[in-house]
């Protein structure tokens, strides 16, 4: 009883406890959904209702919140540079005569490029704030200059109407596109390590690691399994995650996944003796797999050469399925994904096995030649 309880220990704590707590608490810190109230410094070169208006426009949104109102543009730089503010606007003087004269004033915005997760949000939110404020500062002009009813001046402003909707992810939801898959890594890490001290080459010989093997490798795929399992059901449940694909196919498909990492990481298991060694040998090839599989940055995106590591990690081949699955309901790469992750298991233990029968024979021999 003390043995399977010291033995199962370890794997309760790196593939279910930690994770989980990581999962639950990440869901909270990100409860949120959007980033909110993002520091913001204005200058404004110009005093007049219409760049109140566009000011004010930032203001009445849940986005950003004014820090600062500055006296220069310099100013708004470096309030930006003491990381007082993340996002800067500049009305340059004269903006609303200029705009009567038709002289295309610009507005300047600074976004700080040093917090690209905000920098990317920022940058869509307050494109569509002045773009809105463009146009009604253009119908304004054309009302007082031609005389025109509002809908003709709308019609001549803004002559082409682009309505953009973004799918799977309207809200922008940062739990949706990042979570779900850094957990499932983040498990995976802890199933790869676990399985990797499990067994070695210096403990079974023979049938007897056979039988281990195939015992130990259903074992943690199966524990993995329902780790992710579990992890998706706190998301979609407490944090409202949505749930579009079919329960099955993720059952399936992320069984086939865990069952290919264990068996990559009882085939480095298999030919390091060392457990410890072995471990940290599954972790350094683990841990990297959420950033080179593509999942935070685009796969097409890297070097070649990275590209072609990508292909031997499993997680390249299940981080974008669990995403599409949870946010769209299917995945193209379905049956791609699963004969990959059967082409890694039966490579995986086949090796293994080979290697343990070779160096059972190897230590077979060796004992024969003490004996005489």
């Amino acid at each position: 009883m003390k043995k399977a309880i010291k033995q199962w220990l370890m794997p309760l704590i790196l593939i279910f406890i930690i994770p989980h707590i990581i999962n639950i608490g990440a869901c909270y810190m990100m409860n949120d959904k959007q980033i909110k109230d993002i520091p913001m410094a204005v200058y404004m070169g110009d005093q007049t209702a219409l760049t109140r208006q566009i000011v004010q426009s930032f203001e009445d949104t849940e986005t950003f919140r004014i820090v600062k109102y500055a006296d220069s543009a310099d100013e708004v730089e470096a309030s930006m540079a003491v990381g007082e503010s993340v996002y800067g606007l500049v009305i340059p003087e004269d903006f609303t005569k200029d705009l009567k004269k038709y002289k295309s004033p610009t507005i300047l915005t600074l976004i700080d490029g040093t917090q690209l997760s905000s920098a990317a949000f920022t940058r869509i939110q307050g494109t569509e704030i002045l773009l809105t404020t463009k146009i009604g500062g253009m119908i304004n002009v054309f009302q007082a200059k031609f005389d025109l009813a509002t809908e003709d001046a709308l019609h001549t402003a803004a002559p082409i109407s682009i309505t953009t909707r973004l799918l799977g992810n309207p809200t922008r939801n940062y739990i949706n596109f990042l979570l779900p898959g850094m957990m499932a890594s983040l498990i995976q890490i802890g199933l790869a390590m676990s399985t990797a001290s499990i067994v070695t080459v210096g403990e079974h010989r023979g049938l007897d690691f056979e039988k281990c093997y195939f015992k130990q490798m259903l074992l943690y795929a199966m524990a993995g399994t329902l780790s992710i399992l579990l992890m998706v059901l706190v998301q979609t449940t407490f944090f409202e995650v949505p749930f579009r694909g079919n329960i099955l196919g993720l059952i399936l498909l992320t069984f086939a996944f865990c069952n290919a990492v264990v068996a990559l990481s009882m085939f480095l298991s298999t030919i390091i003796k060392n457990k410890v060694f072995a471990t940290q040998v599954v972790a350094v090839f683990f841990i990297p797999s959420s950033i080179i599989g593509g999942y935070t940055w685009p796969l097409v995106a890297m070097p070649l050469p990275i590209q072609k590591l990508a292909t031997i990690m499993p997680f390249t081949y299940y981080g974008d399925f669990l995403r599409s699955w949870l946010l769209e309901g299917n995945y193209t790469q379905y049956n791609h994904s699963l004969v990959t992750f059967v082409l890694m298991i039966a490579i995986g233990a086949v090796t293994s096995l080979m290697m343990n029968r070779l160096l059972s024979s190897k230590v077979v021999k060796e004992a024969i030649v003490l004996e005489n």
